[in-house]
């Protein structure tokens, strides 16, 4: 169950430190845009802001997805175990020895 969690949160905060780096990027363009010094910059770095916010926007969901199919993998993981917990064993005697001691 621990291996479980652990690979489910490593693939989820991958997903998220994507988003997370994205978020950086626009503060620092956002910033840079308010000390442009000329209007051509900071037209720029506009572009560069919405083209960077349109990356976000489109990665939100795909994590959203990756994180349900995240859940998904680790449901039919855990069925998967279930299944093999509650198999039956079955004694069968294949054959007898008899010995005696002379």
């Amino acid at each position: 169950m621990d291996k479980l969690d652990r690979w489910a949160d490593d693939r989820r905060l991958s997903l998220k430190t994507e988003l997370e780096t994205l978020e950086v990027d626009i503060k620092e363009a956002k910033k840079l845009a308010r000390n442009a010094a000329t209007l051509p910059e900071k037209l720029e770095l506009q572009r560069k802001i919405r083209q960077l916010e349109a990356k976000y926007d489109e990665a939100l969901p795909r994590y959203k997805v990756a994180a349900r199919e995240i859940d998904a993998q680790k449901e039919n993981l855990l069925d998967d175990v279930s299944k093999k917990l509650s198999q039956r064993t079955e004694l069968v005697s294949l054959f007898t020895v008899r010995w005696r001691l002379i």
